[in-house]
């Protein structure tokens, strides 16, 4: 049989480990709010910063076992900062690779380069063959045979998502403004690329595509939508700055 002290003392610890328990509940609900609202104060410049260092170097994603040839893809974002910290280019880039070392690389991204009043929307293609001297080469150390590829088409759920054809053999990089407005719909373009899942022809040789199945890219995220949104408002503002750049200097000059 318990006393009445001991009975007493056991009603006090059961108080105390109950206020106690309601003091840390208190608290991290607090703590919650607190780390929500500062996360909902950074800005758009400050979110692209973060998430850009948690991008995990080498992603790369292989197609199923059942597709031949074996190819290894990586998707990255292609987001640069110009010497006043203005985001200046916000794309994505795709990398396929196959077993007889053929590599394609595509490149999707809006621009506003110095000499331009406007955001131009870019589309870079290369190929190469890349021929290591054995298994453990190192990558930089490959001998890479550039290729002039011919074009390439993007078919994503039976709808064209891009296009490019080669006009000129000048160079073996394919590089063209694009009259297709990557940032338009809130960049539903580049978040497609990013997100795989689609069906890519690559002409090697003219009139002879090759079919290359990108498979879903399982690290595209809502923070990598979010990401290219984010960019997209920082390039839209940096457009917007040197619009406003632009119209002071004229007024400068017709004060002189």
């Amino acid at each position: 049989m318990f006393n009445v002290a001991e009975i007493t003392k056991r009603i006090l610890l059961f108080l105390i480990s109950l206020v106690l328990i309601i003091l840390y509940l208190v608290s991290a609900t607090t703590s919650y709010a607190n780390n929500s609202e500062s996360f909902q104060n950074i800005s758009p410049k400050q979110m692209i910063k973060q998430e850009i260092s948690n991008v995990p170097e080498n992603s790369i994603i292989f197609n199923e076992a059942q597709e031949y040839p074996l190819r290894s893809f990586t998707f990255d974002p292609i987001i640069y900062f110009n010497e006043n910290d203005q985001v200046w280019i916000c794309g994505v880039e795709l990398a396929a690779l196959d077993y007889t070392g053929t590599k394609v690389i595509i490149s999707l991204y809006s621009a506003i380069f110095e000499d331009e009043k406007h955001i131009s929307h870019m589309i870079m293609l290369e190929g190469e063959h890349v021929a290591p001297d054995g298994p453990d080469t190192p990558y930089e150390d490959i001998e890479k045979i550039g290729l002039y590829v011919q074009g390439f088409e993007i078919i994503k759920k039976n709808d064209l998502l891009t296009k490019v054809v080669r006009e000129s053999r000048q160079s073996k990089k394919l590089k063209i403004e694009t009259d297709q407005n990557f940032i338009k719909a809130g960049g539903f373009v580049l978040k497609e690329f990013f997100a795989g899942d689609y069906d890519l022809n690559v002409e090697f040789l003219k009139n002879l595509p090759v079919h290359i199945p990108v498979p879903k890219n399982k690290h595209y995220n809502k923070q990598k939508a979010e990401l290219i949104d984010n960019c997209i408002i920082e390039l839209r503002q940096t457009n917007k700055n040197k619009e406003t750049n632009e119209v002071i200097k004229q007024e400068l000059v017709l004060l002189k």
